[in-house]
């Protein structure tokens, strides 16, 4: 479908966004990362890139890769500026940067008082720092609103809520506990 897409228009991003998200969701991180740099040639404040490259170089254990292409764009002049901000929060727990990693979720909590904020990304945050019960709080609430992007429960960010069985009956509820054979 995205090599279609490609020849309908090809310098649009989005054909290489979502066949990196594709490879993502399916752990295929060093096949996604070709489609995504490729998709940030052609617009390098695309948020929904940026998002999928700070996923696929975490997948590959790249994490400070990771924080630097995720703070090359400010979260003003990115789409999805929450998802962006909420991702690099992540990136940074995972990398080790702890203290900028809780000061980004203390902001996104302030930030979901006014607008959206996937609750996900805070929970792959706090579980990336250890918090795993503030995750799982977080993931629950992601759950109760619907949030579209729980479809994806192979993503690395989901690794430290893995075995939790709380987590397992939000992917056993999703009908997503396929998810949780190795």
């Amino acid at each position: 479908m995205a090599e279609r897409a490609l020849t309908i228009d090809p310098l649009s991003p989005m054909p290489r966004v979502m066949a990196g998200w594709a490879l993502n969701a399916g752990r295929r991180f060093e096949e996604a990362e070709r489609p995504l740099r490729q998709a940030l040639e052609l617009n390098p404040r695309h948020g929904l890139a940026l998002w999928h490259v700070g996923i696929c170089l975490i997948g590959m254990g790249r994490h400070a890769e990771a924080v630097t292409a995720l703070d090359r764009v400010s979260d003003r002049e990115a789409d999805g500026a929450s998802l962006l901000h909420g991702i690099r929060a992540w990136a940074k727990a995972v990398a080790g940067q702890v203290d900028d990693a809780r000061r980004q979720v203390d902001e996104l909590r302030e930030w979901a008082k006014y607008r959206h904020v996937p609750r996900y990304t805070l929970a792959w945050t706090l579980g990336a720092l250890g918090e795993v019960d503030a995750a799982l709080d977080e993931y629950e609430q992601s759950f109760d609103e619907g949030d579209a992007y729980l479809a994806y429960p192979l993503f690395p960010g989901c690794d430290p809520l893995r075995n939790e069985p709380r987590f397992q009956r939000i992917l056993e509820r999703l009908g997503l506990d396929w998810a949780l054979r190795p």
